[in-house]
């Protein structure tokens, strides 16, 4: 047969339902899949601001630091117009992503707190989000 093809939104759906009911151990050759097959570019540029919130949320919340996944999404955040578009909650999920996992991302942190404050963002943010 014709071979899958998911969406952004699929991908984002299933990290977030796995990650919101499970551990990594639920499904770990689930989660490598998909994974790989958002690093692999593909999604297309399909992939919105709330996407690659959830995806990172999800893979963090599981605690799966996949190098090459968080890699894409850093990159796909600082390639394009995908940086102004998030939302306070999007940013909050982002950052806490890469914290959980101890990954760090100089520049695509620097450009979402530059972005943050250029867009009055941060003044947008509830405690709750910056906590």
């Amino acid at each position: 047969g014709a071979p899958l093809r998911l969406s952004a939104q699929d991908v984002a759906l299933a990290v977030w339902g796995v990650a919101t009911v499970g551990s990594p151990d639920t499904a770990p050759a689930l989660m490598t899949a998909l994974a790989e097959y958002v690093a692999s570019g593909s999604l297309g540029p399909g992939l919105t601001g709330q996407d690659v919130a959830t995806l990172l949320w999800g893979f963090a919340a599981l605690g799966i630091h996949h190098g090459p996944l968080m890699a894409y999404l850093a990159q796909h955040v600082l390639a394009g117009p995908l940086l102004r578009t998030l939302t306070g909650r999007d940013v909050a999920r982002v950052v806490w992503a890469f914290d959980k996992l101890r990954a760090r991302n100089v520049e695509l942190l620097t450009a979402i707190a530059g972005q943050a404050v250029a867009s009055g963002l941060v003044a947008a943010f509830r405690p709750h989000e910056i906590a």
